[in-house]
């Protein structure tokens, strides 16, 4: 049974990136407002190495 106005809030570990809403509401339909996000882990930004010294 899923309750109107009742919300689910996402997040997800370091590393790792939220793709979509990170909060979702069930609306008067019973269907939630948008599918739960999908997660994908970090690239870490290649600019970054230009300021480590080797």
């Amino acid at each position: 049974m899923k309750t109107v106005n009742a919300s689910l809030t996402f997040s997800c570990n370091e590393g790792f990136a939220l793709s979509g809403a990170d909060t979702i509401t069930c609306e008067l339909s019973g269907k939630w407002s948008s599918s739960p996000p999908e997660y994908s882990k970090k690239c870490m930004n290649s600019s970054l190495f230009e300021f480590i010294p080797y």
